[in-house]
């Protein structure tokens, strides 16, 4: 056996032990879910298929299509909170010394490592109506008290009030690989906009973003498919109220799957079928955009 084929062998047993954990934890749950999805399942001993009867209930169940409604609102919030790292990024790579870069990048991550728990609880307190610092600060400027929104307990308020968490959305992965993935452009290509008297705005339009646009596809991507599995900022706040005005459907799975409802009917397959549903979604958006990808490579 040659120094090559050795060497090969080598790499392989380095990733066999991930893709065994990614067999037994990711890939068969997904399989088992898909499976389950066709029956009426409670996770014991009530195991009944009965085909698609979960995914024909899906379409006629109002608090589903709800929660679609309402994850649709905030991928829409999503689209604009990511420009926002995308736009901290460019203005610590473009700033004049390395040693401003370093403290500005450093200054934006810092929040990082404060647990996600901890930055939802403080919102809360800041839309806690009355004694929040949002209602105060109104307060001070002569809002009158029935004037001033409830925000979480408010129908109208509370969706809005969810995505203006962590604003301005600029600590985080996605501003660290932004700005590793500008690091990593040719320097002649910013030189030569120089010389051509190229004005900085425009580079940023016609160079830069250009440039990065497979590394920020990809992290669009990964944001989306937070976005659809994500449900625990909604379970602290509101748990999905006020009337089920921010319900999402991870939550929804949730409470089908784990809250009691006063029900004796099993309800772990239909929470499958909703899983499955929201897979496809990720599915399909991630394949839009990497065929998109592939077609700007040729």
């Amino acid at each position: 056996m040659n120094r090559n084929k050795l060497k090969r062998m080598v790499n392989y047993l380095y990733i066999i032990p991930v893709f065994v954990m990614l067999c037994l934890f990711v890939l068969k749950p997904f399989l088992f879910a898909v499976e389950k999805s066709f029956f009426r399942y409670n996770g014991a001993f009530v195991n009944e298929f009965i085909g698609i009867d979960n995914y024909k209930r899906m379409f006629t169940d109002t608090l589903f299509w709800t929660s679609m409604k309402n994850m649709l609102f905030f991928a829409l919030a999503m689209v604009i909170q990511f420009a926002f790292p995308i736009i901290a990024a460019e203005l610590c790579f473009n700033l004049r010394t390395k040693l401003r870069q370093d403290f500005f990048r450093t200054s934006l991550i810092i929040p990082m490592v404060i647990p996600s728990v901890i930055i939802i609880l403080v919102w809360k307190f800041l839309y806690y109506p009355g004694v929040g610092v949002i209602s105060s600060l109104m307060s001070s400027l002569g809002v009158s008290q029935d004037k001033i929104p409830l925000f979480l307990g408010d129908t109208s308020w509370v969706k809005p009030a969810i995505a203006m968490i962590g604003f301005p959305w600029i600590a985080g992965i996605e501003f660290l690989l932004t700005f590793a993935a500008l690091q990593g452009l040719d320097q002649s290509m910013f030189e030569a906009s120089l010389i051509d008297g190229c004005p900085k705005w425009k580079r940023i339009l016609y160079i830069d973003l250009p440039c990065i646009a497979p590394q920020l596809k990809v992290l669009f991507v990964l944001r989306f498919m937070g976005l659809v599995q994500n449900y625990e900022n909604v379970l602290i706040l509101t748990q999905g109220g006020p009337q089920n005005s921010s319900l999402v459907p991870g939550l929804y799975i949730y409470n089908v799957s784990f809250v009691p409802n006063g029900n004796s009917e099993s309800l772990y397959g239909y929470a499958c079928a909703m899983a499955v549903i929201l897979f496809v979604i990720c599915f399909a958006v991630t394949a839009l955009v990497m065929r998109e990808k592939k077609e700007e490579t040729r």
